[in-house]
Formats: structure tokens, sequence, C-alpha cells
């Protein structure tokens, strides 16, 4: 008898053993920040909203760091990424012209101008801070791209289960997903045990690594649905994020996990003053039983009214705990500016505009303060989205990019143009303090200046806009301004030999 193929359901449950921890973390993390990240199993719509009722600060921090990393992951107004050709290749295609070098910057950029235009006009951007916060919350998110209309969801850690090998690539992943019985085709519901009371029912999506392509099936109580697809790369069909990749691990650490310490004793230290508040918020008076003022005259007087006895007679009880408090109120601050300064809080925008320096800042500050974290994270979430876009639009089809070696560059790397500007500008302003001492002319006849505009309007990002005129226009126009002066020249000269001619002739 041959034995039974095993099914997606039941791999999915083996797999998911194997993510038990990974779960517990998540939820902790998740319940120190924001609880809807990451909810309890088994847990619903309809349950209480599980929340932490003591602080609000560490979602404060999740989504200030959140709109910070979508800022520079994917700026809206500017590539966050560069195509360029290798040294090599753009000599084969100009031989060293100038001219031919700058043509093919230009046309490089406006490649890129319709890679970004490609990407906002999709709905990718919609996705990314929920996904960005997954990550960062329980350290996992997959990002899957329909085929029907191109449109992208956001899969929890909650809903899928992976396996990988040492290097971190994906062998194994299966998504899980909840349906309405109503919403499937007729032929698939008739396949579905009719004694199934249940509406819902799952769908299980299978990726498997098989002899170097991902083969992706699905099914629905154990039988096969739709067809088998396959693919090269699975960043065609998914964006696999992981915040923290530990090697020999299928799932990523969250960047609150490295933080978990302090949020928890924040917590713990807030709800002490939180019910310490409630505690002196609490009034109580006290009525002097053998003296004159008479409780019941106390109990019933009514706001301005005067009654018959002494002040003495009442008091007030005071817990009297404001100082012995003082220390918690001191512990709670210094944790706060801890964990400001880890999901970097403290640093403000001083600006109603966001510019490329102030991008390439960020990008700059994060890559900086998560140790190469950025970088990864970025190129796992831009590179699919330039490739796709390319894909799209057929770039690799055209003649520039079949004859330029062309280098993608994301992450900090892109911020090339900008810092190349920025040297630029440091530049003259060195030159501009040497003409001091040696004269501008000097400086300005020691400079190549075509070359230096080209470089400015190059790395500007404004390479498209057919600011500046080829060499032969400009040979032309310079011919066109000889021959304007020579003629002028000429007419000058002859007007000149004219009126000398007719004074002669006068004289005589």
């Amino acid at each position: 008898m041959a034995e039974q193929e095993e099914t997606l359901a039941s791999r999915y449950t083996q797999l998911e053993d194997g993510k038990s921890s990974t779960s517990d973390r998540a939820e902790l993390c998740a319940k120190m920040t924001i609880p809807y990240a990451y909810m309890e199993e088994d847990s619903s719509s309809q349950d209480d909203l599980q929340r932490n009722y003591t602080q609000g600060f560490g979602a404060s921090l999740v989504n200030h760091l959140v709109g910070k990393l979508a800022l520079s992951i994917l700026p809206a107004s500017q590539p966050f990424y560069r195509l360029a050709a290798s040294r090599e290749a753009m000599f084969n295609i100009t031989q060293g012209k100038e001219d031919a070098a700058y043509m093919v910057e230009k046309e490089l950029a406006n490649k890129e101008g319709d890679i970004l235009k490609y990407i906002n006009d999709s709905n990718f951007r919609g996705s990314l801070y929920p996904s960005l916060r997954l990550a960062v919350v329980t350290g996992n998110c997959l990002i899957e791209k329909l085929e029907d209309d191109g449109r992208f969801r956001v899969i929890n850690l909650r809903n899928y289960v992976v396996s990988r090998d040492y290097a971190g690539n994906v062998v194994e992943l299966i998504i899980e997903e909840t349906l309405d019985k109503e919403t499937l085709p007729e032929d698939i519901r008739g396949s579905i045990d009719e004694n199934e009371e249940s509406e819902d029912v799952k769908l299980y999506t299978g990726v498997k690594l098989i002899d170097g392509k991902y083969e992706l099936t699905q099914e629905i109580a154990g039988e096969p649905v739709g067809e088998t697809s396959s693919f090269d790369d699975l960043n065609e069909r998914f964006i696999d994020i992981r915040w923290n990749k530990i090697d020999g691990e299928d799932y990523g650490r969250s960047f609150v996990e490295d933080s978990l310490g302090t949020l928890i004793a924040l917590e713990k230290q807030m709800q002490v003053l939180n019910e310490s508040a409630v505690i002196q918020a609490k009034t109580v008076f006290t009525v002097n039983p053998n003296g004159m003022t008479k409780y019941k005259d106390f109990v019933d007087a009514s706001n301005g009214k005067a009654i018959i006895g002494q002040e003495q007679d009442i008091g007030v009880v005071k817990v009297n705990k404001a100082n012995d408090l003082q220390m918690t109120y001191q512990l709670v601050e210094q944790m706060k500016r801890e964990l400001s300064d880890t999901f970097l809080r403290n640093q403000a925008r001083d600006s109603e505009r966001t510019t490329a320096y102030e991008v390439a800042q960020k990008a700059q500050e994060l890559e900086a303060a998560f140790g190469g974290v950025y970088t990864h994270i970025a190129y796992d979430i831009q590179m699919p989205l330039i490739k796709e876009a390319m894909k799209s639009l057929k770039m690799a089809d055209e003649d520039i990019l079949k004859d330029v070696d062309v280098i993608i560059m994301s992450g900090v790397q892109a911020l090339g143009r900008n810092a190349e500007l920025l040297k630029i500008n440091q530049t003259m302003q060195e030159l501009q303090m040497a003409g001091q001492l040696v004269g501008a002319e000097a400086v300005a006849r020691a400079l190549n200046t075509q070359n230096l505009i080209k470089a400015i309007i190059t790395n500007s990002g404004t390479a498209n806009k057919d600011l500046i005129v080829t060499e032969s226009t400009q040979n032309a126009q310079i011919g066109q301004e000889k021959r304007e002066a020579m003629s002028q020249g000429m007419v000058e000269q002859g007007a000149s030999a004219a009126i000398e001619t007719m004074g002669k002739n006068a004289q005589k």
C-alpha cells in the first residue's frame, strides 16, 4: 500500500511547533508596545482589546521609529536607488567622449524616474508601514504580491511558518488563511466535507524549493486547488523581512526584544505610579466624636452651608508618600530617556519639509544606530521593488540597459549622489577661499567648468531635465559667435576705411 502524501495542513502543524518560542517572545514584545501587532492565539476581534493599561510609551516609540524607517527606505520625492554603469562599461560605450558619458547618465536618470513613478503608483507604500511595524515588534513579516491586480498584502507571523537552510535561504514556506465557504467557487465547495459545520475553511499556500526553483501549491481540506506555479526567485512573489537575522534560526529577532527588559521595568514602575496616584487622589475626612461638630451636620451640609462646630474637629487622611515616590519618578524618567535614545526619538526635525539631505542624514543615523540592520532591511524591501518595476516596464529589453553593465545600488549606497554633491560643494568653498589668495581668474582658468557643471547636475538628480548643452552645440554656438564677430569687425573696418577715404577726398 502506497504511503499517503503529506498534506500542507499537517506540514504546517509540524513546522508550527518550532515557532512556539518565537511566538511567545512576539506576544510579550507586542504587549509592551502595540498589542494588536501580535495578538494572543485564538483571540478574535470580538475579544476585549489586549493591551498594556499602564503605559503607552512603547507604542509611541515604535510608531516614531517606523515612520523614520519608512521615510528613509521609501522616500516619496526622490529615488532610493541608483542605476550606474561600471567604469569599464562606460568607457566601452562612450570611448572616452564626455558628451556620450553624460548622455548615458542622463538616460539612466530617466530610467530611475520611471521606476520611482511605477513604485509610487502601486499600493506598496500602504503596505510598508504595517510591515515595518511587524518587523520592529515581532522581528518577522511577509509581504505577498497578488498576481491578479498587482496589489500587496501584509502577512503576520501568526499566519505562516518557514524553514530555512543555514545560510538563511527559504527552503519551505506555508501560509494559512481562513476563508468563508460562500466565497469559494462552487466546484471547490462541493469537494469540502458537507458534514463540516463551520462556515470557515482553511486555505494553505505552500512554497517549496525544488531543484533550484520555488514551486507554489494550494490546498483546502487536504485537496489541491488551483494550478501549480513556479518561479526562480522567492522575491518574484514574496518579500521576506527579518529584523535581526540569526544564523541557523528560521525566524528573526525583533528590535523591541533588544529593549524588552527596560520596557518590562517601565511597565512595572508605571503601574506603581498609577496605583499610587489613585490612592493619593482619594479624599477621606475624619470627624472627632467628642468634638462640637456633629457628624450628621457635616455629612448633610451642602456646599457653602454654615454649621455649628469647630475646624479642629474635622481632619483629612493624608498618604504623604510623595517623597517616597520621588525615586520611582526619577527611575521612570531615566528609563524613558534610555528608550528614547534607543528608538531615536530624541532627534527632532527642525524643518517642515523633508529634503534629500534630511533623508540621507536619517539613513546614516539609522545605519549607525542599528549596526547594519538598516542596510539589509532596506535591501530586502527595495531590491524586489526595483526588480519588479524593471521587469514590468520591460527595461531589460532596452538598448541602454543591454549595452551597459547596470549596477543597482540601494540602502546607504544609494545616497552616493548626495554625498558626491556635498563633496563638490565643499570643494567649491575651498576654491572660493583659494580665489581670495591667488585671484578668482586664476582659479577659473584651472577649472574644467563644463565637467564641473555636469557633475553638479548629475549628482543633484536633475540629469534628465536637459539642462546641459552638448559639446557639439556649444562648438557650433562658439563658431557662430566668432563668425558674427568677424563680420562685425569687417563691417567696422570697411566703415573706417570709407570714412578715411572720404576725409582725404574732402581735403583735396
